[in-house]
C-alpha cells in the first residue's frame, strides 16, 4: 500500500555509524529507525538555533546567539565521538563568526552616526575587500 511518507536511504558510514552510537547509549534498545529519526530531528533542533542566531532584527537573535556561544564553549567536555564534535563545530564556529560580523558591522554604522553616505560607502567597499581576502589562493 501506497505511504504518504516520504522514504529517504541512509547511507550508515563511519561518521553516521559513531552518532547513531550516541543515540543508542542514551536509549534502551530503540529501533534503528527511531534512532535516526531522533538525530535528524534533534539536529533539526541545532540548524534552527544556528538560524535564529543569524537573523537580525529577531526579538530572540541575542538569546540564541548567546546559546550557540555557549554551546561551542561546553562542545568539547560533551564527550562527543572526535568526528561528530568536530562537524557540530564547525557549523558553530561558521555561526559564531557570522554573528562577530554582523555585530562589527552594527558598531562601524553606529560609529557614523547620521546617515552619512561616504561612510556606509567605505564600509561596503571594506566589506568587499574583506570577501576578496578569505578566497583561497
Amino acid at each position: 500500500m501506497p505511504s504518504p511518507h516520504r522514504r529517504i536511504g541512509l547511507v550508515v558510514d563511519e561518521d553516521v555509524e559513531s552518532a547513531l552510537r550516541v543515540f543508542r547509549l542514551a536509549s534502551d534498545s530503540a529501533p534503528e529507525a527511531s534512532l535516526v529519526r531522533s538525530a535528524v530531528l534533534e539536529g533539526a533542533m541545532i540548524e534552527a538555533l544556528v538560524a535564529a542566531a543569524a537573523q537580525p532584527g529577531d526579538r530572540d537573535q541575542e538569546r540564541a546567539a548567546a546559546l550557540v556561544v555557549e554551546l561551542r564553549e561546553l562542545l568539547p567536555a560533551l564527550g562527543l565521538p572526535a568526528v561528530v564534535g568536530s562537524k557540530i563545530a564547525t557549523r558553530l564556529d561558521r555561526a559564531v563568526e557570522t554573528r562577530r560580523d554582523e555585530e562589527r558591522r552594527h558598531r562601524q554604522l553606529e560609529l557614523i552616526g547620521s546617515p552619512n553616505t561616504h561612510g556606509r560607502a567605505a564600509l561596503d567597499h571594506a566589506d568587499s575587500f574583506d570577501a576578496d581576502d578569505a578566497l583561497p589562493r
